[in-house]
């Protein structure tokens, strides 16, 4: 993780804070997308780089995601009352 906000974001699954700056914040924002938005992101990135940065990219991507689901857990976030 690259900044204050990556850091708290490793901890914080729905932390809100990103650095325009930030590559790692990036990722973080592809990740946290609905799954639609993440596969036309994919195509942007396979149009905007060679054929191995973008699936490096991608596979930051994904691991991302994975990630940000295990912290958040089984809840989905969502507070039940």
């Amino acid at each position: 993780m690259t900044c204050t906000d990556c850091a708290r974001a490793a901890t914080t699954w729905n932390w809100h804070g990103y650095r325009n700056g930030c590559p790692d914040c990036q990722v973080r924002a592809i990740a946290q997308s609905p799954r639609h938005l993440r596969e036309l992101r994919y195509d942007q990135i396979r149009r905007s780089l060679s054929e191995a940065d973008a699936l490096a990219l991608i596979d930051r991507v994904r691991e991302e995601h994975k990630r940000i689901k295990a912290l958040k857990g089984n809840n989905d976030g969502q507070a039940h009352h």
